[in-house]
């Protein structure tokens, strides 16, 4: 279980660190080409949603203009911008795909992967690659410096002047760095991680052949033109699974299903949303420019019958003309709605017994140390041994060094998720009987105040509650039940 948190909580500072350079979604649905050295052989990737990084998609291999073969996934590229790299070998054979950020455990999403003859060959973690220890120290697999002045300073012993001199070489391959952290060459990549040191690979074999300082490696290199990579874009639909419209019918799918499973459809911006007991549909999948739609997932709560539904989407054909048909294939994942009782008396009788049960389960959690299997920290020092307990010492040192905003989105989004400060839990009350009753406050003040116990201010978790002590009894409280975010 530990390592569950671990995993879950790195991921998710990982996700604030990312935030502004992969944006999850763009807007657009990217069509990519890149060509072999030898100008011989292109792939051309094109993603069927706008979420990056995403496999949905295809990627075609051609030889001139002639299709060798297709790869059933997409490879996003970002041009200019140092989180992802594809290449073809000079043979049309061999594909490389690398990514800075890995979000899941399987194979083709780790962070370089070899394809041959459009199948995974071999496929590398961070640590794999690079031969770092993200476990202990931060790595990243592209080189970037941001935050550093290009021209460094030399200043020898008994040297009163402030002129500063220039190291042409460290200019020249911090320059060549900048723009290029990956270089391909004769079939041979040389990718320079975030210590500036360079792993060399061979695109044929997939094998790792060499490791060392960048600047080993750059006279070699350095005249090296270029990738040249061609993006074209286009806007995604924004439209919900719920309002898809049959070709044959000429309805809405929200309302086919409602007399198939002989039910209510209830849309998101209902007013009668909370007086019924609802029932939950939750769909994604793609839309083919022939109408069809292929489900990836479908859960449907009971007393729905999931089977129904899949059946309907599988032998019905939608509207799809806003599909773009460069691409082929859209992914939606909205579905707008639930359904209810048909009979109206019956739907209110049912929504009374499920607020009763709502009670009990906020009655119990507000008492328990564990919700789930996730222990719930009684007070704001107990916040702080729990993170302890299950961050990685590279995330501490990482939350040392910043401001507790930066995690809002990421690890905050899981403090509030998790240790029930959306619904009800005894860490939950001990920030309402001491004036904070919103989520996002409460997880600010823990991130906060934990920054600065890192930081050897042993006593804050004290200091605080000196400075916000309880303002009524637990008893009197109302304990309000939020909508996750």
């Amino acid at each position: 279980m530990k390592f569950y948190y671990l995993s879950i909580l790195s991921y998710l500072i990982s996700i604030n660190a990312c935030l502004a350079q992969y944006g999850f979604s763009n807007g657009t649905l990217q069509i990519g080409t890149v060509n072999s050295q030898n100008r011989i052989f292109k792939i051309v990737s094109m993603s069927y949603d706008d979420q990056f990084p995403t496999t949905r998609g295809r990627s075609i291999i051609y030889k001139n203009d002639k299709i060798l073969y297709v790869i059933p996934r997409s490879f996003d590229i970002l041009p200019n911008n140092p989180n992802s790299y594809l290449a073809i070998s000079n043979d049309g054979l061999n594909i490389v795909y690398l990514v800075a950020k890995s979000f899941l455990e399987d194979d083709e999403h780790k962070h370089v992967t070899l394809y041959h003859k459009g199948k995974l060959k071999k496929a590398y973690t961070l640590d794999e690659f690079t031969g770092c220890n993200s476990a202990i120290t931060e790595c990243s697999l592209f080189y970037s410096s941001y935050n550093e002045t290009i021209n460094p300073v030399k200043i020898t012993e008994g040297d009163n002047l402030s002129k500063q001199t220039l190291d042409e070489n460290y200019v020249a391959e911090e320059l060549l760095l900048r723009k290029q952290p990956v270089l391909i060459k004769n079939d041979t990549l040389y990718c320079t991680d975030s210590k500036k040191n360079t792993t060399v690979l061979d695109l044929k074999t997939g094998q790792i052949i060499g490791r060392g300082p960048f600047s080993s490696f750059y006279n070699a290199i350095k005249d090296q033109p270029k990738d040249q990579v061609e993006i074209v874009r286009h806007d995604k639909t924004y439209i919900q699974i719920n309002d898809f419209l049959n070709q044959r019918s000429d309805k809405k799918v929200s309302e086919e299903i409602a007399d198939l499973l002989n039910m209510r459809y209830i849309h998101l911006d209902s007013s009668k949303r909370n007086v019924f007991k609802e029932y939950n549909v939750s769909v994604t999948g793609l839309l083919g420019q022939d109408g069809t739609f292929e489900i990836e997932q479908l859960t449907a709560e009971s007393p729905l019958n999931k089977n129904l539904i899949a059946d309907y989407f599988k032998s019905n054909i939608f509207k799809s003309d806003f599909v773009k048909k460069e691409i082929g294939k859209e992914y939606f994942k909205y579905f707008f709605g639930t359904y209810r009782n048909v009979d109206e008396s019956m739907a209110k009788k049912e929504r009374t017994t499920e607020r009763i049960e709502q009670e009990k389960i906020k009655q119990a959690n507000l008492i328990a140390d564990s919700i789930g299997d996730v222990y719930i920290p009684k007070n704001l020092e107990e916040c702080f041994s729990q993170l302890n307990i299950i961050l990685k010492p590279v995330d501490l040192e990482k939350l040392k060094s910043s401001a507790g905003i930066n995690y809002h989105m990421g690890l905050g989004m899981w403090i509030r998720n998790n240790w029930g400060l959306w619904g009800a839990s005894r860490l939950q009350q001990y920030f309402i009987k001491r004036g904070y009753s919103d989520p996002d406050s409460i997880s600010s003040v823990i991130l906060d105040n934990y920054i600065s116990w890192l930081n050897g201010e042993t006593d804050i978790a004290e200091a605080w509650e000196k400075n916000n002590v309880p303002k009524t009894s637990i008893r009197n409280l109302h304990v309000p039940i939020m909508k996750k975010r």
